[in-house]
């Protein structure tokens, strides 16, 4: 069992791989990711929640640092 913040940085470094090819950020993209990442029984999604696990992750997909290496990168 992860972290929630564990699972947010493993779920972002996935995501900004999956993302490569496919330009778009949408909700209907990250949710074929989570998705995906469901059916491959991925073990990032093995953390502790309230409520559904889908927009816990949906947030994090959508915040502005998902889309860059920045949320990786120690504070200044």
């Amino acid at each position: 069992m992860y972290t929630q913040a564990d699972a947010k940085a493993g779920i972002l470094a996935e995501w900004r791989t999956w993302r490569t090819d496919r330009p778009s950020r949408t909700s209907t993209e990250m949710f074929i990711f989570y998705l995906k990442l469901e059916r491959a029984g991925s073990r990032w999604l093995h953390f502790r929640c309230s409520g559904d696990k889908w927009q816990h992750v949906h947030s994090w997909l959508a915040e502005p640092s998902a889309a860059t290496d920045k949320l990786l990168q120690p504070y200044a």
